[in-house]
């Protein structure tokens, strides 16, 4: 069993550095970043260069993601330490969203967000992280007005302090494990349900509503969560997926039954992939896929630049895009103008 006590100063240094006022510079941004990383649980078998390599490629993709996120010219260091902060804080552990892709893997199941060898890498500091596309932008965006919608229909609220419980807890048995649902909701009948928000495309909207069911991977997310909550003492009478489809402007939900030995094989699979593999360096061999010799910095340092350039190059496409339909617009203004002017002349007498 992982000592929970090396996690416990990770957190307690995470959160001094989240209170923390700004950093000045980039410069001191990364220092004070590095320092965090060294505090990592797995920093003894993370290779100093690919530390180096990794917090530097998260200021790049940070950058990109809070002009995304933002707007051009908007991204702050302010706003992108934090970003990169969340990402450190992220490497520490297997995160809700990833617990999915860890029983896949030992189902030897495919699919699913990622897999178990990106997301050893990833917790390596080997991989480093992308700017997301515009799905993942859209939920972010979306969530506090999903959260609105659902208070509003359901006259209820969030249970903030069960929130904030939630957000700094690590289980004893389990501390290679974390994540925070979008909500806890308080409803006046005393109940408290876990709550999660999605915006999926309509596509995928169309999917759930056959199959009657959302994704496996969001399955297993609630799941961790519920497990943080009954931990914590926390008491909640069931768990919801809340789906905003946008071809009925309506959330829909789609309630998740507790799963008992989903749960436990839950555990037993981030146990055995945090310390069977992260803690001792080893990446997991994943059926089907082409292996990547992580050893050829040059390959793939060029690769993760070509991933970064395309993220750059396609926030300048998205706004070279708007601004061509601006012109677009003036232009075919304009003309309506003149064609007006030209016609007023005419018929004056």
């Amino acid at each position: 069993m992982p000592d929970i006590k090396v996690f416990n100063r990770f957190d307690a240094a995470a959160i001094a550095e989240a209170e923390r006022p700004a950093p000045a510079n980039f410069t001191e941004s990364i220092r004070r970043l590095s320092a965090l990383i060294d505090l990592l649980p797995q920093r003894p078998v993370i290779e100093d260069k690919h530390a180096e390599r990794w917090v530097n490629r998260c200021i790049e993709m940070a950058i990109v993601r809070m002009e995304l996120e933002h707007g051009e010219g908007k991204a702050t260091i302010a706003s992108v330490h934090e970003h990169v902060l969340w990402h450190v804080r992220r490497a520490s552990a297997i995160g809700g969203s990833e617990i999915g892709t860890v029983v896949r893997h030992f189902r030897n199941e495919r699919g699913g967000f990622s897999n178990a060898r990106n997301l050893t890498l990833e917790k390596l500091l080997i991989m480093a992280p992308q700017a997301g596309d515009e799905a993942m932008n859209r939920g972010v965006r979306a969530e506090p007005w999903l959260q609105r919608m659902y208070l509003e229909e359901h006259d209820c609220v969030s249970d903030e302090g069960a929130l904030d419980v939630l957000k700094g807890f690590r289980w004893e048995k389990a501390p290679q494990i974390v994540g925070t649902p979008d909500d806890l909701i308080l409803y006046k009948s005393g109940r408290r349900r876990i709550i999660d928000y999605k915006c999926p495309s309509a596509a995928v909207n169309e999917e759930y509503e056959k199959k009657g069911m959302v994704s496996f991977d969001y399955v297993c997310q609630v799941h961790q969560y519920g497990i943080f909550s009954r931990e914590s003492g926390i008491e909640f009478d069931g768990m919801d997926i809340e789906c905003f489809d946008p071809r009925y402007f309506k959330l829909v939900t789609y309630e998740i039954v507790y799963d008992a030995d989903l749960e436990e094989e839950m555990i037993a699979g981030a146990d055995t992939l945090w310390n069977e593999f992260v803690m001792k360096g080893v990446v997991p061999e994943v059926p089907g896929l082409g292996t990547l010799d992580t050893d050829d910095e040059e390959t793939k340092s060029l690769m993760e630049n070509l991933t970064l350039q395309a993220s750059v190059l396609k926030v300048i496409g998205d706004e070279l895009t708007t601004r061509q339909k601006e012109v677009l617009s003036r232009i075919q203004a304009i003309g309506h103008n003149a064609h007006a002017v030209s016609y007023t002349h005419l018929t004056l007498p």
